[in-house]
């Protein structure tokens, strides 16, 4: 019988199985493992899987979420991957990892902070609504969530893709978050939104920093982080108050969204794409796992 090693870790929380890619599988046979081997009860309780394979100068990389849907990218398990990648495939790792992902090229390195992430030019999904013109999308699409309706305290929500779909909404209270998921996973399938999109809540905490927390696509659920989710959070705050570097604090972890130098010169216009964004923040080895195949 054959196997796979897997290698689980944590990123602020998000937990993912890695493993080299050795061999080619049917699309069928990866939906099958990547949905058994994240089950919370009979499987490893992971939020995706990832295989990784090595071709030159960089790691081309195949994600999965927990339903075994492609995903694009996904920022804290690229913080994993690097790690994974300096143990497995280089005797003598380089400063710098370059990741071939759905979205782009993102490179990883490691300072006193964590690991850092640059990633992939975040660009405009649908950019920013007026807070009363999304209501009424929303109302059109047949949602009446009053109590959301009323949650809602910024005059702007954000769509935005930093290497997969968010919307970035600002609520007065996000202790309350989980019981908004029904309308999370409403405006997830929105038809607004034609390759659907993850939901990410804030709230402000300062002029540099919030809370925030991702309803994911692939996973359909809040989880206790989200890379790419983080980032959009801290574009929302960084246009909102004309900041470039913002922490964002998640229910697993915390994480710090630097913005180039450049970064304020084009934030408050949609002309171009925004500049990339560097993803900060921990990443944690957990153990190892063998599957049969």
């Amino acid at each position: 019988m054959k196997t796979i090693e897997f290698v689980k870790y944590s990123g602020a929380g998000n937990t993912f199985l890695i493993a080299e890619k050795k061999i080619d599988f049917e699309r069928e046979f990866i939906q099958k493992t990547v949905t058994r081997i994240c089950d919370p009860v009979n499987g490893f309780s992971a939020d995706g899987v990832l295989w990784l394979e090595k071709k030159d100068s960089e790691i081309v990389w195949y994600f999965y979420n927990s339903d075994g849907s492609s995903a694009e990218m996904c920022g804290n398990a690229a913080r994993c991957a690097f790690l994974f990648s300096q143990q497995y495939f280089f005797k003598n790792p380089p400063e710098y990892i370059k990741f071939k992902t759905l979205s782009g090229v993102v490179q990883g390195s490691e300072g006193i902070e964590g690991v850092s992430i640059e990633m992939t030019r975040a660009k405009k999904e649908k950019g920013f609504f007026s807070k009363e013109d999304f209501l009424n999308v929303l109302l059109l699409e047949g949602f009446h969530d009053k109590e959301f309706f009323s949650y809602v305290c910024s005059n702007q929500v954000l769509s935005i893709d930093t290497g997969v779909p968010h919307l970035v909404i600002e609520i007065k209270d996000l202790s309350k978050y989980k019981s908004l998921k029904k309308t999370c996973e409403q405006i997830r399938n929105a038809k607004i939104f034609p390759r659907g999109t993850n939901v990410t809540l804030v709230q402000e905490k300062s002029v540099e920093s919030l809370l925030a927390v991702s309803f994911e696509r692939g996973v359909e659920d809040f989880t206790l982080a989200c890379g790419t989710g983080a980032v959009a959070a801290g574009i929302y705050l960084a246009h909102k108050n004309k900041k470039s570097k913002i922490h964002v604090q998640m229910p697993g972890g915390n994480m710090v969204v630097k913005l180039d130098s450049n970064f304020e010169k084009d934030i408050f216009s949609f002309q171009q794409d925004w500049q990339k964004p560097i993803l900060v923040g921990d990443a944690i080895k957990i153990g190892t796992v063998i599957i049969d195949i």
